[in-house]
């Protein structure tokens, strides 16, 4: 076969040169209707695998390229689809966690300054708890020079105590008389006494005298639990400014920390004394049978019953007591 016209020169028998025309048949074939209907359905599929039907003919069917690249083009539009969903559920996560650690920062600061105040609260009393006990406090003074201890009557028939609402708190202190014995023996009562027999008779409450020694020096409490009390009837209406507690003389018992109740009559219902926000004061007691501690009242209580409340204890609940009432002058 030569390049130009593509014959094909080969001697016959006879010796002669029998050239033959031989001309290259396209790449896809015209066939009858059926077989091209068929050979078209087989192209659009894109497989290029060789049918029966082109098997017999000789043909095989090329594989459809640009159908590939359609195919890579639509999962390129599926991955980036898929990478801006996953974005979008990133930004929605980061966004909620963003909230979250505001709100937690919130409610930590929140906590800070609740604790702070609960503080505050705890050094203010313990402070008061500690201050030393002077027979002057303050340098204030009210009108007039009668003592807030002398009252006098109107015509309702209840007592009124003068120059008190003028005192932030009292410039004098003067013991009622528990550790002096002016205090009567009636005049101190307690929870469940008719109960107090035997071994109890020797720490009746009238025992309950600060500094009091020797046996039966305290008032001991038949049964340990936060519904027992220790009650003061004064005899009369009295500014109470502070209060002064030891335990038991001879043995490791005393409390460690109580509430207080007071009322101007014993008709009337029971009063908590209150702190600065409004709660029932808890005052620190002692932490040792012999030392006195003092709880100055600020403001001062103006009533003729007195209740000490314990709250807490050291093996049992025991107390020496005495009261302390404002003066607004040293007599």
């Amino acid at each position: 076969m030569d390049a130009a016209g593509g014959e094909l020169q080969a001697r016959g028998g006879g010796g002669g040169v029998v050239t033959t025309s031989h001309v290259e048949e396209p790449l896809f074939r015209i066939f009858p209707s059926r077989e091209a209907s068929e050979l078209s359905s087989l192209s659009r599929t894109g497989l290029g695998k060789p049918s029966r039907l082109a098997r017999k003919s000789g043909l095989l069917i090329p594989a459809a390229g640009p159908t590939c690249r359609r195919d890579e083009k639509s999962q390129d539009v599926k991955n980036i689809k898929s990478l801006a969903a996953q974005s979008a559920v990133g930004l929605v996560w980061f966004e909620a966690g963003w909230k979250m650690a505001l709100n937690m920062q919130r409610f930590l600061l929140t906590l800070l300054l609740l604790g702070a105040h609960v503080f505050v609260s705890i050094y203010a009393q313990e402070t008061g708890v500690s201050e030393a006990w002077t027979s002057r406090s303050c340098k204030c003074d009210c009108e007039g020079g009668e003592s807030p201890t002398e009252f006098s009557s109107i015509a309702s028939g209840s007592s009124m105590v003068r120059g008190v609402d003028c005192m932030p708190e009292c410039p004098y202190h003067k013991p009622l008389g528990f550790e002096a014995g002016s205090v009567n023996p009636d005049q101190i009562t307690c929870s469940n006494q008719d109960q107090y027999t035997g071994w109890f008779s020797s720490w009746l409450p009238s025992r309950a005298r600060l500094n009091t020694q020797g046996f039966g020096c305290a008032w001991l409490s038949k049964f340990q639990d936060s519904s027992q009390w220790l009650q003061i009837d004064l005899r009369e209406v009295m500014v109470v400014s502070g209060i002064l507690t030891q335990g038991r003389c001879d043995a490791d018992e005393w409390i460690t920390k109580y509430s207080v109740q007071y009322r101007t009559d014993e008709n009337l219902n029971w009063i908590y004394y209150k702190d600065q926000t409004g709660n029932n004061r808890v005052f620190y007691g002692n932490s040792d049978r012999s030392s006195s501690v003092q709880n100055l009242l600020r403001p001062p209580i103006v009533a003729r019953y007195i209740r000490i409340l314990p709250l807490g204890w050291h093996t049992r609940i025991a107390l020496r007591l005495e009261l302390l009432l404002c003066m607004n002058k040293c007599i």
